[in-house]
């Protein structure tokens, strides 16, 4: 199997899954979430198809830092949610989804208990991550209809609980990466647009900041995010042929990258895509461009 974008292959309880290799950025200014999903592209002959299952890196440590200077029955809430959410990613990360369902059920449960005066921060932050985890632990048993039902709740959490955070972006994303799981590009697409809109919003919200910097990756509402959902829509596009299309997203990517100084991991992957898409629809002229582009990446990097 061939793969495009952040996932890699691996074996999982389950048979193979496709895991996203990014990681969850700490909370601030429109932040990345841990599971944000990314379209991928897989050759089989000439058929290509978007696949997600299981789009989560190692998940992270869990939210939850529990401090001594704390009192003992919140000490103890807060010590028993965190050993609930990283057993919970600690399955994940074995592939035992059922297993990691489940934890995640109790840990969204357990969240009930604290004191939202005290704890708020936790409660939200452990009920963003356990709904993040939890869509993707029903896209590893490809029970799409319940990761969609679960990253819909994500996205209504996070537009109450986490205003101009880039979790919102993140949960479009989800929506997206479910639906072109299941081949529905154009619902895949609308997801995809309306999280680049929330982006924008973000951006819009920081300039208003005495702190703003045009130059700043995070303060600009996180347009690594942004390249990749573009990235994402070109996916969408080359698998329903219209290679003019994808490649014309993939070359938004590249540019926003190149104006915020994008990190080259981040550019190589939009390079990456635009090259695959360039050979397979023989655009020779537009596949030179970006192999050239593609060098001068490398020699930065070297």
């Amino acid at each position: 199997m061939e793969t495009h974008g952040f996932f890699k292959e691996h074996e999982g309880a389950h048979g193979k899954y496709m895991r996203h290799e990014g990681g969850r950025m700490g909370k601030g200014n429109c932040r990345q979430l841990a599971c944000l999903p990314v379209a991928i592209l897989f050759a089989t002959g000439h058929a290509w198809s978007l696949q997600a299952s299981g789009t989560q890196s190692p998940p992270p440590k869990s939210s939850v830092n529990v401090s001594a200077h704390i009192p003992k029955e919140q000490l103890e809430r807060e010590t028993e949610l965190k050993k609930l959410m990283d057993a919970g990613q600690e399955a994940f990360h074995q592939g035992k989804y059922e297993q990691a369902i489940s934890l995640y059920q109790q840990a969204l449960d357990f969240t009930k208990r604290l004191d939202p005066k005290e704890e708020g921060q936790i409660l939200v932050m452990t009920t963003s991550h356990a709904l993040a985890d939890l869509g993707n632990s029903y896209l590893g048993l490809h029970q799409y209809s319940k990761a969609k039902t679960t990253f819909a709740s994500l996205l209504e959490f996070g537009q109450k609980n986490l205003p101009f955070d880039s979790s919102v972006a993140g949960a479009f994303e989800d929506l997206a990466v479910v639906d072109g799981a299941q081949g529905n590009w154009p619902a895949a697409e609308d997801y995809l647009r309306r999280g680049i809109a929330y982006v924008e919003e973000c951006v819009n919200h920081f300039k208003r900041s005495d702190t703003y910097n045009p130059q700043d990756i995070v303060a600009n509402g996180d347009r690594r995010l942004e390249m990749r959902m573009l990235t994402e829509i070109g996916n969408v596009y080359a698998n329903q042929s219209d290679f003019d299309a994808a490649l014309s997203a993939y070359e938004q990517a590249f540019q926003i990258g190149d104006r915020f100084k994008a990190d080259p991991e981040s550019q190589r992957r939009v390079i990456d895509s635009a090259v695959r898409i360039a050979q397979l629809s023989r655009r020779n002229d537009q596949l030179n461009s970006w192999v050239n582009r593609s060098k001068a990446l490398l020699a930065k990097i070297d």
